[in-house]
This record gives C-alpha cells, structure tokens and sequence, in this order.
C-alpha cells in the first residue's frame, strides 16, 4: 500500500500559537483540502510519512509514494531545498496537484532554479511514464518546454472529487436557482485575499463591504499575519499596519481588530468546513481552495483568479471564475449573481467526470488502488 508523503489533512493537535498551526496545519489551510482529497479518492496507508522522513524510514515502511504537491514550480521555490527529499528513496513515486506560479503575464522559465530541474529528474525517474499530475495546461507545457512533457498528465487538483456525486455540478445548479437575492444575502462567505497584494486591495475592500452589509463569513487560508488575527494571537505590527492602511483606511487599528475578532474564522477541518458551506447560498473570493471547498459541499462558488495557478486551476476543473483585474475597481452582489446565472454546470459535470477518470487511471497505471468512493463515482 501506498502512503502519502507530506503533511497530511488531519491533525489532532490543539493549537495555541502561531507556530503550533504552522507545525500541524501549515500557513495555508488550503493545502488541507489537496490532502484531503488525496485520501479521498486512494487507497492509502493511515499512516502519515513526513517531507522531513529519513531515507531510511521510508525505503523500510512504504511500498510507494504519492505526493500532495502545490504551486511550487516557479522561480519562488527550490524543489531541491524546500521539496520532499526523493534522493536515495528506492519506491515508486507519484504526484498530484503539481502548478506553476508566475505573474499571469510573466512566465519565464529561466526563473525555475537548477534545483527544481533536478528535482523534477528524480521524480521522473521513479514512476511509470507518467507520474507527474499537474494542474492545468499552463504547468504541462512549462514542464513539456523543461523536457518533461512525457512524465505529465493534466488532471486539475485531486480536491475536484471531495464530493463522489457525479452530478454535483446540476445539485449546485439546483441550489442556485430555488433561493431569491433575500435568501442568497443572509447565507453568504467570503475567501479572504492577501493584503500584501497590494493591486488587488480596491476588489478586497468592496468584499470587506459584503461582510459588513450582508452580515457575510470572512474566512481566511494566509497568510500568518490574517491567521494571528483572526485567532488574536500576537501579530507583527508593522504589517498590521500595511493591512489597516490597505484594507480598512477609514477605520482605527482598535477597530480593526474587532472586525476579525467578530467576523473571521479558520477552518483547520476540512469536514468541518464543508459542512458550513453547505449552509451557504454563495461564496466568492481569490483563494482557489475555499472557492473548492464550497464546490464540494454543494454550495456556488466564484473564484477570482488573480495568477497563473489559479487561473489554470479555474479553467482546468471548469469552476465559476473571473480576471480579478476586471473588478479592479470592486465586485458587488449583483455582478456576482451574474456571473453564476451563466454559468454551464452541465459542463461542469462533464468535465469533471472526465477528469475523474483520467485521475482514476493515472492512480491504476501507478501503482496505487482508488478508493472505493472513487470507484463510484466513474462507474
């Protein structure tokens, strides 16, 4: 049996600081839904192997890997350095989740370090001929212009089969159209940004807006200085102050910081999660796994892309989404509502299920047994 090689989706652990949530949650709680549905859809050991395992640990306990992996192809990270160490593992390795990060008009593959080619070599070494799930088309020709196009398949995030329900996408469909704009203001959630963006600040105010006049959820995923404040926790002040600037320029620090303390949440559950999406009639915001998260617990959802790993991640599993440079200047709900009465859920539906089987193949031609939940849903 396979095991997955990384930090897992579940953690027992209480957490009373900062550095508690990084240790057993990361600071992105988004990576807790690509775990999660990893185990979802293979069979895997119950057993959690660490990026941190010794070689030998691994080669003596594992029949094989699998990897969760995330937006780490790009000049931000050296795979060599900050990837699972693959050198000297004797086992059958597979990824899934693989995408690239560059600015959306700025991919430049001379910014990827040596490292990471390397890396890359010794994944591709270790699997059948094709052992690198990626996320979109945009990471596949990256990798295809790197030399690895033979290794990679195009299958979205493995988080698309949380929810085995093959006609998920006509259910949201459903749920979308039996609800009025009363009911749809009263059950809202918004995907907190990243105040450290600065071009994207006018969009997140407005949706700071929907909070306040819609009573509305404000979740947060990252980064550590949202984290520390929504749990009130110790917070660097100078950024503090970057965000207060950015986000809330007519309100005073106090104020602020009874705004998280009274309106944000962080989910280190990811069940616990979906089950309070389930509840809401929309949500919206930039992070691409909360945006998941409501997919999958049957609830619209519109992700407002605002890179290449999202945008590809958007329009490879065919979720609602949108440029967030097109509401530069603010999105309201009416524009939202816009945006999901358009939207084709039967494609939806089709693509996924399409997507589901290409990933269920990919898992047999690796190694690894699908989950019987997995099964299902493609029969």
């Amino acid at each position: 049996m396979f095991h997955l090689f990384g930090m897992d989706s579940a953690s027992n652990e209480v957490v009373r600081s900062i550095n508690d949530f990084k240790k057993n949650y990361s600071l992105n709680t988004g990576n807790l839904l690509f775990n999660f549905g990893c185990r979802k859809i293979a069979d895997l050991s119950l057993e959690k192997v660490s990026w941190g395992a010794s070689k030998k640990y691994v080669n003596s306990k594992c029949n094989g890997l699998l990897i969760p992996m995330a937006n780490q192809l790009g000049g931000h990270i050296d795979l060599s350095i900050h990837g699972p160490k693959l050198d000297g593992i004797d086992l059958p390795v597979a990824a899934l989740g693989l995408g690239a990060q560059f600015e959306e008009d700025n991919v430049d593959i001379n910014l990827i370090p040596e490292g990471t080619i390397r890396w890359l070599t010794t994944l591709s070494g270790k699997g059948a001929a094709k052992n690198i799930g990626v996320r979109g088309q945009c990471t596949a020709s990256i990798l295809s212009e790197l030399g690895f196009g033979d290794h990679v398949e195009v299958l979205g995030c493995p988080s698309l089969f949380i929810n085995n329900n093959p006609s998920l996408g006509t259910d949201i469909k459903k749920k979308w159209n039996s609800s009025d704009l009363i009911t749809k203001e009263k059950a809202i959630s918004i995907l907190a940004g990243n105040p450290f963006l600065n071009k994207h600040s006018t969009l997140e105010r407005s949706l700071i807006e929907w909070v306040d006049v819609y009573n509305a959820e404000y979740v947060i995923q990252h980064p550590q200085l949202l984290i520390e404040l929504a749990n009130q926790w110790e917070y660097d002040k100078t950024n503090f102050n970057v965000l207060v600037k950015r986000w809330f320029p007519t309100r005073s620090a106090e104020d602020v910081l009874e705004w998280f303390s009274k309106n944000s949440k962080v989910y280190i559950s990811v069940p616990q999660w979906l089950l309070e999406f389930s509840n809401k009639e929309i949500c919206i915001g930039t992070r691409i796994h909360g945006i998941q998260a409501a997919i999958q617990s049957g609830t619209p959802a519109i992700c407002l892309y605002v890179d290449t790993r999202t945008k590809e991640l958007c329009e490879e599993m065919h979720i609602p989404h949108a440029d967030a440079k097109l509401y530069s200047d603010g999105i309201n709900l009416e524009q939202a509502c816009d945006i999901l009465h358009e939207w084709d859920w039967d494609r939806f539906d089709e693509n996924r299920l399409l997507l589901a089987k290409k990933t269920h193949a990919f898992l047999l031609s690796n190694g690894i047994n699908p989950t019987p939940d997995f099964n299902k849903m493609i029969a």
